[in-house]
């Protein structure tokens, strides 16, 4: 799969990726001025698709987000520089379905579910069936 730095991407007014002119397929990785690995997004034509990691500059891993058709799409999890769960949820179609936030002591602090907001669940509902229909 090709590797390139996120820096070669271009991106137009309707979020596609391009690299070289064409919608881009593989692993974009953005990097410190050391060197370091800071994030790594997964592309398929312009797209993201796939899991998008992101790193802290000292290594440790800082959030995972699943990507459908360049929106969130599935589970997500911020951690901690020390490693610890700061958040976690999962999207769908961008939209997020749920969410826990805790604070540096690990103590529960956000418990969201999409149910408890009308615009989101509106969000939701219109999107299942635009992908439905695609799907179709």
């Amino acid at each position: 799969m090709l590797e390139i730095d996120y820096d070669d991407l271009d991106v137009d007014e309707n979020h596609t990726y391009f690299f070289e002119g064409n919608p881009f397929t593989g692993v974009a990785i953005e990097r410190t001025s050391e060197g370091m690995t800071i994030a790594r997004t997964l592309f398929v034509s312009g797209f993201k698709e796939g899991l998008m990691s992101l790193w802290y500059p000292c290594g440790q891993l800082k959030m995972t987000v699943e990507y459908h058709n360049n929106m969130a799409h599935g589970r997500f999890v911020e951690y901690s520089q020390d490693g610890r769960v700061l958040s976690e949820g999962e999207n769908e179609h961008g939209v997020c379905l749920w969410r826990k936030l805790h604070d540096p002591d690990g103590m529960l602090i956000e418990d969201y579910t999409v149910e408890s907001n009308e615009a989101a669940l509106t969000a939701l509902r219109i999107a299942r069936k635009a992908f439905t229909k695609k799907a179709e």
